[in-house]
């Protein structure tokens, strides 16, 4: 039987942190499996987890991890809530490390720190996911205002994706994804900008002050360089173009949203595919 929680990418660093891993199936309100580590204590194995379903729904709803945490006898506990997707359907991931033991905050920060990380990395391309886009582009608007500097969104999309799944397998299909996110991170101008996958085949590059100008040859780089790229795989050449949405707000104030933004950007995106695709719409 195929255990799905070892289809995470990152399960074995998960493993090394956590000593107990359950996946929650929450719309049926049950384990699907669970993970103990050989170390694990006697206490651990008695810990009462049925007190977590509402930390369970909370995760679920809104697709982000939360943290906890828990004491139980004389026994303290680190709880991370992650939310996970396996075989295209959604999951909870919970996370329990003892920390009865540790007496240095060193150690309790360090727990932290790995599982915010894991939490906002794309398991596929490494690069950011789109829980990191919720927080990080409404931090770049706050700098950018407070700086007077102009920001840039570049949202990119590859053309005919699909395609190349269809003709070359689904592993075909994710190497491109992760070569591409690497191209795109070639592209940063600052130490700030960041790049991160928004959701398939679609890709948001933030660009801190960055004009409408610079913004327009950055997207026409980007392009051109996808365009002309031969990506191999298993001694397949594979092609494909892109088209990217750009749009760059020149004085960010407390007027502008998260939100808007987006549905800017996706605007400009649905132009370039609506000229043809292979294009770059630019407000």
């Amino acid at each position: 039987m195929k255990i799905l929680i070892d289809e995470l990418k990152d399960i074995n660093l998960m493993k090394n942190i956590f000593h107990v891993l359950r996946l929650v199936d929450v719309k049926h309100k049950r384990i699907i499996e669970d993970y103990y580590r050989k170390s694990c204590k006697p206490y651990i194995m008695e810990f009462d987890f049925n007190g977590h379903i509402e930390e369970y729904k909370k995760c679920y709803e809104i697709d982000s991890t939360t943290y906890k945490l828990e004491q139980f006898n004389q026994f303290l506990f680190f709880i991370a809530f992650q939310p996970v997707q396996i075989q295209n359907t959604r999951y909870v991931l919970e996370c329990v490390s003892d920390i009865t033991k540790s007496t240095e905050s060193s150690h309790y920060f360090k727990i932290l720190d790995d599982a915010y990380k894991l939490s906002i990395t794309d398991e596929l391309t490494g690069i950011y996911n789109r829980r990191y886009i919720n927080h990080a582009l409404p931090n770049a608007i706050s700098t950018c205002s407070t700086g007077n500097k102009p920001l840039t969104v570049i949202f990119i999309d590859l053309d005919y994706f699909k395609e190349i799944d269809d003709l070359y397998g689904h592993a075909a299909g994710d190497y491109l994804l992760s070569q591409l996110a690497l191209d795109l991170q070639e592209h940063f101008i600052h130490q700030i900008d960041w790049v991160a996958r928004y959701g398939g085949d679609e890709f948001l590059l933030c660009l801190s002050d960055t004009d409408c100008k610079k913004a327009r040859t950055i997207a026409e780089q980007i392009r051109t360089v996808i365009e002309k790229k031969t990506y191999a795989y298993n001694s397949h050449p594979i092609h494909i173009t892109c088209s990217l949405g750009v749009y760059t707000v020149d004085h960010p104030d407390s007027h502008t949203s998260y939100d808007s933004i987006l549905q800017e950007v996706d605007k400009h995106l649905y132009q370039a595919k609506k000229a043809g695709r292979n294009q770059v719409s630019v407000r």
